[in-house]
């Protein structure tokens, strides 16, 4: 019997390295796209995380992006 596949999200652990407060700039440059570009990626879940200038994100809002758009830099 194979084992049962973990995913990312299971667990919070895979959070850690990324448990950080980032700005709205410092993520799209993670993702390799502009500000403009990245803010249109976010509309989907403005609800869920405030967007305004110049606002840093809370580990918990950058939490709920990474689950959104999947790992940058993968």
């Amino acid at each position: 019997m194979l084992p049962k596949q973990l995913s990312l999200f299971d667990n919070d652990d895979w959070f850690r390295p990324f448990n950080k407060p980032e700005t709205l700039s410092s993520l799209a440059a993670k993702y390799s796209v502009t500000y403009e570009t990245f803010r249109k990626w976010l509309e989907p879940i403005k609800d869920q995380i405030r967007i305004t200038p110049r606002r840093t994100f809370t580990p918990a809002e950058v939490r709920e992006i990474i689950r959104f758009l999947g790992e940058y830099g993968a």
